[in-house]
């Protein structure tokens, strides 16, 4: 049995006060990520009209899942996602920069080979990106600029009796890029889009080797749950390649793709692998505003 204070292999576990300023300072960062945009929308108030897009997209594909604070086994399985993306130009930077927001929900559900063992898993994500935007000619649009995101969910092990669940908690600031390119299309235009978004830096929630929830939050042992990340300590890389194709007031989406998470901290291994096929459609919306105008068109 460990004493009180200290850590299995017998070091000094952080104190409750300072874990506690830690949590402070994560829930102050997913905070700002959730109001951050409601500060943008203020700024748009700028123009006399407002384009938005907004997409609504389902996914489904294969999942191959690793935890070893579960089992040092890998599962594999499918996942259930469904995505919402809001898109519109801002007045930053004379109108050359785009805000997009993306909610996603993910369902996961994969086992062993044995198939003896047993992943449920959810999680929620939310992201904000502002692009900067450059048209290249009449067809080409160019997209780069920061996106900061948050992720809470939950993996299930229904085999394990002593600590059957992990948490999933962090929030990150992601390097984020696109390309759209034009094309005619049965009399209207149809559009192609690559995003790929990679994770720099971050804040995220972990059990220590060998250490219970029970310790955490019952017992108040904490002992490095908190952890700064890079991306050889943890990284999500998400890639999505999406063709629009345009019907009478809105268009049909299908594309690809790409989702890969991974950590390794406090001596525990986290990986989630998920590739598959999206189809979901996309509504054009404008809203009447007031002040002074600025270059405000749609960009899908």
């Amino acid at each position: 049995m460990t004493r009180k204070g200290t850590d299995m292999h017998g070091k000094t576990r952080k104190s409750p006060e300072a874990c506690g300023q830690l949590l402070r300072l994560l829930f102050c960062a997913v905070a700002c990520v959730f109001l951050f945009p409601l500060s943008s929308f203020a700024q748009e108030a700028d123009s006399t009209e407002l384009n938005v897009t907004h997409a609504t997209m389902f996914y489904g594909g294969v999942s191959s899942q690793q935890d070893t604070y579960l089992t040092p086994l890998r599962y594999t399985g499918y996942q259930l996602s469904m995505l919402h993306e809001g898109l519109r130009m801002t007045s930053l930077w004379q109108g050359r920069v785009s805000g997009q927001s993306l909610v996603q929900l993910n369902f996961t559900s994969s086992s062993s080979d044995s198939g003896k063992g047993s992943y449920l898993g959810g999680q929620v994500h939310y992201d904000y990106a502002l692009h900067y935007n450059w048209l290249l000619g009449e067809r080409w649009r160019l997209m780069v600029g920061p996106q900061l995101g948050g992720t809470l969910g939950v993996l299930y092990n229904a085999r394990n009796s002593n600590n059957p669940a992990q948490a999933i908690a962090n929030v990150h600031l992601n390097a984020s890029a696109a390309a759209i390119f034009r094309f005619p299309f049965c009399r209207r235009e149809a559009a192609v889009r690559y995003q790929t978004d990679f994770q720099l830096l971050g804040v995220m929630f972990s059990p220590n080797y060998g250490q219970s929830y029970y310790e955490i939050f019952v017992l108040q042992q904490p002992d490095h749950n908190v952890i700064a990340t890079l991306p050889w300590k943890a990284l999500r890389w998400r890639n999505q390649l999406t063709m629009d194709i345009p019907l009478r007031r809105s268009s049909i989406r299908y594309g690809l793709f790409l989702d890969s998470q991974s950590s390794h901290v406090n001596n525990l291994v986290h990986a989630d692998f998920t590739a598959g096929f999206m189809v979901g459609w996309v509504r054009h919306h404008t809203r009447r505003l007031t002040r002074r105008q600025f270059h405000n068109d749609f960009i899908l």
